[in-house]
């Protein structure tokens, strides 16, 4: 009596019989297993890429929203300054906002 083989998908685990003969053995239950890894291996190396891009934008984000709020302060001191009839400096407003976009 001939043993029967079987072996596991490599992609979707399922139980499979090898086929008898010379050769490496199959890894993958069907042609669209085989298929599916393949893209799973070749797109790893994207889904890397992208992960990466979102965490140095992400990062440049909130560098610009803690700018944005440091401006947001520097307008509000105008306002009241405004508010209090106070003479406004031009150079001295300039070089607060530069400062607060640092």
């Amino acid at each position: 009596m001939v043993e029967e083989r079987t072996s596991s998908c490599g992609h979707c685990g399922r139980t499979f019989r090898l086929a008898a003969g010379p050769g490496r053995p199959q890894r993958y239950c069907r042609r669209s297993c085989r298929q599916r890894a393949y893209e799973r291996r070749t797109s790893e190396g994207d889904q890397e890429w992208v992960s990466q891009r979102y965490r140095q934008l992400s990062a440049v984000l909130a560098e610009h929203e803690d700018a944005l709020d440091r401006v947001k302060g520097v307008l509000d001191e105008l306002r009241r300054d405004v508010a209090d009839e106070m003479v406004i400096d031009g150079a001295d407003l300039v070089a607060r906002l530069d400062e607060a976009l640092r």
